[in-house]
C-alpha cells in the first residue's frame, strides 16, 4: 500500500513539475485553447506556449475571432511564474505583461485595422496599461497612444490620436455618426483623473469639419466648466441628412454652412445634471451661425413672396449671414437674444425671443428693419433704429410667420410715408402703435459692414 501511495505521489509530483512542457506541449496547448473557447465563447488559436514554473511566460501568435472583430498577438510576454496565474484569485495577481506586434480587425461595420504594441500591469487591484499604436481605415492611417492606470476607485487617462480615422467611432453613435459631424480624420486628445468618480476631464477635437475645446469638472451628481466650451462646426449635405433623422422637429431643416458656426459657453452658471441631463443651465452662451443658404421656400423667405418682393437668389437657394447671438437655458427654456441677418446680401432682418424645448414651442419675434422697409417697399420717414416687429410662433422646425400682420403693417407704414390724409396718419399710428421698447438694441459692426 505504501509502495502504491509512494508511486502515485511521485508521478503526482513528475506531472506538476512537468506540467509547464506538458501544457506547452501540442496536446497541452490545445486543452488550453479548448479551455479558453469555452470561458470566452469566443475562437481562439494559439500556434505555440512556452510555459514556466518560475517564469517567464510566452504565448506566440494568439487570434482571437468573434463576428465583430478579429484580434491577433504575435507576442504575449510575462516575467511572472506560472503559479502566480494558477493558485492565487485574479484580484490577487501581481503580473506585468508586454504585447508585441498586436492587430485588431473591426469587421463591422466598416473594416478598419488597429496595429498596436504596449503593455499591461496587474498588482492586486492596481492596473496599469500603456497601448500605442496605428489605426487603418481605407486609405487613412492615424496614430494613437493611451495611457491609464485604474487603482480602487481612482483613475486616470490619457490618449493622443493624430489624424485618426472617425469612421472607428461610428459604432458608438450610430445614430449620430461622428464622421458625419467630423470629417474624415481627427485630431484627438483626451485625458482626466477621477477619484471616486469625480474630478477633472479635458476634451480637445481639432477636425476637417468640427472642433471642440472641453475642459469639465465631474462631480458626484453634476457636471461644471473648468473653462468657457469653445466648438466649431460645418453643416453639410450629410450632416444634414444626420439633423433630419436624429433629432425630433428636425425633419424639414435646410440649411448649409458656407463658413463654420462658432460656439462659446461660459464657465460661470453652467449646470448639467448628471441623471438629468435635460436640465441643462446655461448663464450665457454665444452662437455665431455665420454664412448659410437656405431653400429659398423656407417660411421667412416665403413672407417676402406674400408682401410681393423677389428674392433675387441664385438657383433654390438663398444666403443668409448672421451675426452673434447671445442665449440663456434654463431646463430647456431657451431665451434668445437679438440675432441680425442680412439675407441674399440686400435685406436686413432681425430676430429674438423664447423657444420652450420641451413643450416645442416658439414664441419670437420676426423684425423688418428700416433700411429693409425702404429699400424693399419703399417706406420714407422712419428713424433708423425703427424695426416693424411681426410675431413668429410655431413648434421646433414648423414655425409660422403672420404675414397678415406685416403685410396690414407695411400697407400701413407705405401710406404713412406719403403724408396724405387718413392713410398717412393711419401709418403715423401704426408707428405709434408698434412699441419699440422691447426691441433689443442692434450689436454693431455687423459682420456684413466690415
Amino acid at each position: 500500500m505504501k509502495k502504491i501511495l509512494f508511486i502515485l505521489s511521485l508521478l503526482i509530483i513528475t506531472i506538476l513539475v512537468l506540467l509547464p512542457k506538458i501544457l506547452s506541449s501540442p496536446f497541452g496547448t490545445k486543452l488550453v485553447i479548448a479551455y479558453l473557447e469555452k470561458k470566452t465563447d469566443k475562437k481562439i488559436s494559439i500556434e505555440r506556449l512556452d510555459l514556466h514554473w518560475m517564469g517567464p511566460q510566452n504565448i506566440s501568435y494568439i487570434v482571437i475571432t468573434s463576428p465583430d472583430y478579429s484580434l491577433s498577438i504575435k507576442r504575449l510576454t510575462t516575467p511572472s511564474s506560472l503559479w502566480n496565474f494558477l493558485v492565487k484569485n485574479m484580484e490577487n495577481i501581481h503580473a506585468e505583461a508586454s504585447i508585441e506586434g498586436g492587430t485588431l480587425s473591426l469587421s463591422s461595420p466598416k473594416l478598419g485595422v488597429f496595429d498596436f504594441f504596449g503593455s499591461i500591469t496587474a498588482r492586486g487591484d492596481e492596473y496599469v496599461a500603456h497601448i500605442e499604436g496605428k489605426a487603418i481605415q481605407e486609405q487613412q492611417q492615424g496614430t494613437f497612444s493611451l495611457q491609464a492606470q485604474l487603482h480602487n476607485d481612482h483613475y486616470s487617462f490619457d490618449l493622443i490620436a493624430k489624424n485618426f480615422p472617425t469612421s472607428f467611432l461610428d459604432p458608438l453613435y450610430p445614430t449620430a455618426p461622428p464622421s458625419n459631424i467630423l470629417g474624415i480624420v481627427a485630431d484627438i486628445t483626451c485625458s482626466g483623473t477621477l477619484q471616486k468618480n469625480e474630478g477633472p476631464i479635458e476634451l480637445s477635437i481639432q477636425a476637417e469639419r468640427a472642433s471642440l475645446q472641453l475642459s469639465l469638472q465631474k462631480n458626484n451628481h453634476l457636471i461644471t466648466l473648468r473653462a468657457p466650451l469653445k466648438a466649431s462646426l460645418m453643416i453639410t449635405p450629410s450632416l444634414l441628412q444626420t439633423l433630419r433623422s436624429s433629432i425630433p422637429g428636425f425633419s424639414s431643416l435646410d440649411i448649409l454652412s458656407k463658413t463654420p458656426i462658432h460656439l462659446w459657453i461660459d464657465k460661470e452658471g453652467f449646470l448639467l445634471p448628471w441623471d438629468h441631463k435635460k436640465n441643462i443651465t446655461i448663464k450665457k452662451g454665444i452662437i455665431d451661425f455665420g454664412q448659410m443658404t437656405t431653400s429659398s421656400q423656407i417660411a421667412l423667405l416665403s413672407l417676402f413672396h406674400v408682401l410681393k418682393f423677389s428674392i433675387h437668389s441664385s438657383l433654390d437657394r438663398t444666403e443668409m449671414w448672421f451675426s452673434p447671438l447671445e442665449f440663456q437655458m434654463q431646463q430647456e427654456n431657451i431665451s434668445i437674444g437679438r440675432v441680425d441677418i442680412l439675407v441674399d446680401r440686400s435685406l436686413h432682418i432681425c430676430s429674438w425671443g423664447n423657444i420652450d424645448w420641451k413643450n416645442d414651442k416658439i414664441q419670437m419675434t420676426l423684425g423688418i428693419n428700416a433700411d429693409t422697409l425702404q429699400h424693399a417697399f419703399g417706406i420714407t420717414m422712419l428713424s433708423n433704429d425703427y424695426v416693424m416687429k411681426v410675431p413668429i410662433t410655431g413648434k421646433i422646425g414648423k414655425i409660422k410667420i403672420d404675414s397678415t400682420t406685416a403685410a396690414a403693417k407695411i400697407a400701413a407704414l407705405k401710406a404713412s410715408s406719403s403724408q396724405k390724409g387718413i392713410a398717412g396718419i393711419l401709418g403715423l399710428f401704426v408707428q405709434k402703435l408698434d412699441n419699440q421698447d422691447d426691441v433689443p438694441s442692434p450689436k454693431r459692426p455687423f459682420p456684413w459692414e466690415n
